[in-house]
C-alpha cells in the first residue's frame, strides 16, 4: 500500500472519531436546551460540535482526494459504532446486540 493511502485511511479514521464525537456533543447541548438566541450563543457542546463538524467535512475532503470513496465511506460508517459506544459510556444507555449489529 502506498504511504498516500495510509495518510486518506489515517483521514478517514480521524474524521470518523470526530463524527461520534460531533454526534455526542450535539445530544449533550440538547439535553437543556431552550430555543432562544443568548442560549444558542453559550451552548458549548453544540458550539464545538459544529466546529468539528466543519473540521470533520474539510478532512473527509482530503482523505477522498486521494483515495477512493469505496474505502473512505466504509470507514466513516464505523462513526455509528463509536457514537454507540459514546452512549453508553457518556448516557449509561443499554448496550445489547443490535444496537452493535
Amino acid at each position: 500500500m502506498h504511504m498516500q493511502n495510509y495518510k486518506s485511511i489515517s483521514l478517514a479514521i480521524l474524521a470518523t472519531i470526530l463524527i461520534g464525537t460531533y454526534q455526542i456533543l450535539w445530544k449533550i447541548g440538547m439535553i437543556n436546551f431552550k430555543p432562544e438566541f443568548i442560549s444558542l450563543l453559550t451552548n458549548y457542546p453544540l458550539i464545538i460540535g459544529f466546529f468539528l463538524y466543519g473540521i470533520a467535512a474539510i478532512i473527509i475532503l482530503f482523505a477522498l482526494k486521494k483515495e477512493d470513496v469505496t474505502i473512505v465511506v466504509p470507514i466513516l460508517g464505523l462513526s455509528y459504532f463509536i457514537v454507540t459506544i459514546y452512549a453508553f459510556y457518556f448516557f449509561n444507555e443499554i448496550l445489547n446486540l443490535s444496537k452493535i449489529i
